[in-house]
């Protein structure tokens, strides 16, 4: 499989793998600056220094669970035991929830209720519900 997947790459252009590897770079990035935006306000004395242990936090969502929830938040307060780069470990786990509920649950929420919004200006008076 492996052998396959890649020969399949081998056939994809340059310019597009190096596209790809680029927007993946930009998304953890996005993702790094968001936690750490998150951890700043829960503890505004962090050091740059702490983004170090965010790719630790996010290799943790690979050990199975719902989601990633509880693992995650569980490494983020052990890395940041005894204040670790002026972060409390209470300060880590809640950025950690945190960042979940905004990546996971309110898009979630924001879908929902466009899909209902949407079922409204379709025209259906019972706001996009099947019988």
């Amino acid at each position: 499989a492996l052998r396959r997947a890649l020969a399949a790459m081998r056939q994809v252009p340059g310019g597009v793998v190096a596209a790809a590897f680029g927007v993946a770079v930009l998304n953890l990035a996005l993702y790094y600056f968001h936690l750490y935006l998150i951890t700043y306000a829960f503890s505004p004395a962090i050091k740059i220094q702490a983004a170090g242990l965010f790719p630790w936090i996010t290799l943790s969502r690979a050990i199975p669970s719902i989601g990633g929830l509880g693992v995650r938040e569980f490494v983020a307060g052990a890395l940041f035991a005894g204040g670790r780069y002026e972060v409390t470990s209470a300060a880590a786990v809640n950025a950690s929830l945190v960042q979940f509920v905004t990546l996971n649950v309110v898009p979630v929420i924001v879908w929902l209720a466009a899909a209902g919004g949407l079922g409204r200006l379709a025209g259906r008076r019972d706001g996009g519900k099947r019988d």
